[in-house]
């Protein structure tokens, strides 16, 4: 045992508390993974096993713990930080001889956090707990039986030393007038790691996954305690701006549920279907509307299955509002989506086209849409346009539309709609129209029966010149304004939260936040959201979707390349010439997928020269439209899955030209 573990259990020392050491956990885990890893290939390339099978087998083992019968009431076993990606998170282990519900209460150690949590009744008992600081986090434990008695408590704590090292607090300032309506608030996206802040400024909770940092519209959060979680790194070659082509599924524990790969990428939002699967936005690549070239991005909202991860339903926002504004490439650029079960409807926010709009979710049938006027009066779907009752002040490229449910029977039964106004014209500049050097949050009545809006909430705030949302609660009648980007000029933060008074728009609180970000929302941790194992290691489906895919060379249609097998039948790998690193770099095998690194669109093709059959994907069917992309460098990821058995050399195709990556895979 060295210094530091010796150190550790002397910080940790306790009668009837059990810190499970860092080294022993993670040797428990090798264990499993040596024994359920999956397929290994004979190559020259990094293998590195898929985080959602590393999750299973960390979960095994702290299973395997619960239910060893060495930790009671009286001898809790804890593991800090046990999945790695939540630096202030622990878990406790215990059995009870009856079923028991606990009720927690967290201290941490600076004292910046405190709060209750109450614990289903069950008699193995493993709760997630986070919030921790440097110092010692002290844990009251009570326990209840099934009739409500209480029958026993005893207090433990958890010292920790180096959580700072990874989570420095993002908030630079608070100004507090009151209490805040929300206790916790999770803020994700831009240049951070997705964290949740008490109300007093401090921070409660962050996620880091290391090297895998989120897309800048951070994770998409869809359920209690879950998100997806976008890879900022992996992305798709596109006519724009790449998006992630790799996503995990994640809870705030840092358990990752599953992996899904999109080729076309998705973006900005997910909402969670009644059925289980996920809606979002997406690519078409598909030209159309005469008006450019390129194919458009960010124009069609898709539906994925949850289990396989593969697209099951696809509507392209062109059928509904036509192809007149389709004169650049994300002409759309859809950020925001929510479903109504009880209608069927989806409400959608459209920022290049100044639109929110409803539409029939199974039909696509277009309900009515909010923008302005003068926009659509020679389209055909002019008549769906909601008719202004009184002045009416528009949102400009807004962002985070979504219905206040609680207005509903409140305001004369119209349906109210909340909407983020970055009231910017940058993107689609319209007559008559100026940016004012402010943002706004909007409140529109509508009647659809009518075909009338109304505009009952007009909120100015400082200017968000980009991404951005607002949150109404109905407990405190509060807006909260979460105002992600602020302009460059602004010195000493980037973002900032307000909590305002609906009715007499006074400012309560407002916190300033370091760098930018996407959204936030309210926030409650919840131990029994992390509690449920994630299941069966062996024959678990843990990995899905759609990933790009080799084709055989034969039957390949690269443009001005013929007799390709001929080329590389011509001469051996290593006779080509050798590929630069701006092509192909730092490449990794991961299950049954192959991830290297490259410049934006620096290549037409990546190719396997085999023994007996040559593959090939390639990327000619998109090329970069615009200059300010041009410079990035990210992964792509392809699929082994269809290959025959047999030796391949990866090759690259660069301007008609094959070059040799001197890296090898054996299936």
């Amino acid at each position: 045992m060295n210094l530091k573990s010796i150190k550790y259990r002397l910080e940790n020392f306790q009668p009837g508390v059990v810190v499970i050491p860092y080294n022993k956990f993670e040797t428990d885990v090798m264990r499993y993974k040596e024994k359920y890893r999956g397929r290994r290939y004979g190559s020259n390339i990094r293998q590195r096993d898929d985080y959602s099978f590393i999750s299973r087998c960390r979960d095994k083992v702290i299973e395997e713990y619960l239910y060893s019968g060495k930790y009671t009431f009286h001898r809790i076993g804890v593991i800090i930080n046990p999945f790695r990606f939540a630096p202030k998170s622990a878990v406790l282990l215990f059995h009870y001889p009856d079923e028991v519900r606990v009720e927690l209460r967290l201290m941490s150690g600076q004292g910046n956090t405190i709060y209750t949590d109450d614990i289903a009744l069950k008699d193995y008992h493993r709760i997630s707990v986070t919030g921790l600081e440097n110092g010692k986090n002290d844990i009251a434990l009570s326990l209840y039986d099934k009739d409500g008695n209480y029958l026993i408590n005893r207090s433990i704590f958890v010292y920790i030393n180096n959580v700072d090292d990874v989570s420095a607090n993002p908030i630079v300032k608070s100004e507090l007038k009151m209490q805040s309506a929300y206790k916790n608030i999770f803020v994700t996206g831009g240049n951070v790691d997705p964290f949740i802040i008490n109300s007093n400024g401090s921070l409660f909770h962050v996620n880091h996954l290391a090297d895998m940092k989120t897309a800048y519209y951070g994770v998409y959060p869809f359920a209690p305690g879950r998100f997806l979680w976008p890879v900022r790194r992996v992305n798709a070659p596109s006519f724009s701006n790449p998006h992630s082509a790799l996503f995990y599924e994640m809870d705030f524990m840092g358990r990752i549920y599953k992996t899904y790969h999109f080729k076309k990428g998705i973006h900005h939002f997910v909402h969670l279907m009644p059925n289980g699967n996920f809606v979002t936005f997406s690519n078409s690549m598909e030209a159309y509307g005469g008006q450019i070239e390129e194919g458009h991005m960010e124009d069609i909202i898709v539906e994925i299955d949850r289990q396989t991860g593969r697209t099951v339903k696809t509507v392209y926002l062109k059928d509904i509002f036509g192809t007149k504004f389709a004169d650049m490439v994300d002409w759309v650029h859809g950020n925001s989506l929510e479903y109504d079960e009880e209608e069927d409807t989806m409400l959608i926010c459209m920022r290049n086209i100044h639109t929110v709009a409803k539409i029939a979710w199974s039909s696509g049938e277009l309900i009515w849409f909010l923008s302005v006027p003068d926009m659509w009066k020679d389209t055909e779907i002019k008549d769906k346009l909601l008719k202004p009752v009184g002045d009416i002040d528009y949102s400009f490229q807004a962002h985070a539309a979504y219905e206040i449910k609680e207005f509903r029977g409140r305001k004369n039964g119209l349906s109210c709609y909340l909407v983020y106004d970055n009231h910017r014209l940058n993107r689609r500049p319209l007559d008559g129209y100026e940016e004012d050097g402010h943002s706004y949050i909007n409140i529109y009545a509508v009647n659809e029966h009518e075909m009338t809006v109304r505009h009952i909430k007009h909120l100015q705030i400082d200017m968000s010149i980009v991404r951005s949302n607002a949150r109404y609660d109905a407990g405190s009648g509060h807006i909260f304004n979460m105002a992600g980007c602020a302009w460059r000029e602004v010195v000493g933060y980037r973002g900032k939260i307000e909590e305002y008074d609906y009715e007499t728009e006074k400012l309560y609180n407002r916190w300033y936040i370091k760098d930018d970000f996407f959204s936030a929302y309210p926030f409650k941790w919840k131990s029994d959201d992390y509690n449920k194992p994630l299941g069966e290691i062996k024959d678990a489906v843990y990995e899905c979707g759609d990933a790009d895919e080799f084709i055989p060379v034969p039957i390949a249609d690269i443009d001005n390349i013929l007799h390709l097998d001929q080329m590389l039948d011509q001469k051996a790998a290593n006779e080509f010439e050798t590929a630069d690193e701006m092509y192909f770099r730092k490449p990794f095998l991961e299950e049954g997928y192959l991830y290297y690194c490259t410049d934006d669109h620096s290549i037409d093709a990546v190719i396997l020269k085999g023994d007996e059959t040559n593959y090939i994907h390639d990327y000619t069917d998109t090329w970069q439209a615009e200059e300010k992309h041009k410079s990035q460098k990210y992964h792509c990821v392809l699929s082994l899955k269809p290959l025959k058995s047999g030796h391949y050399e990866i090759m690259v195709l660069v301007s008609g030209e094959i070059l040799y990556t001197g890296c090898y895979i054996d299936i």
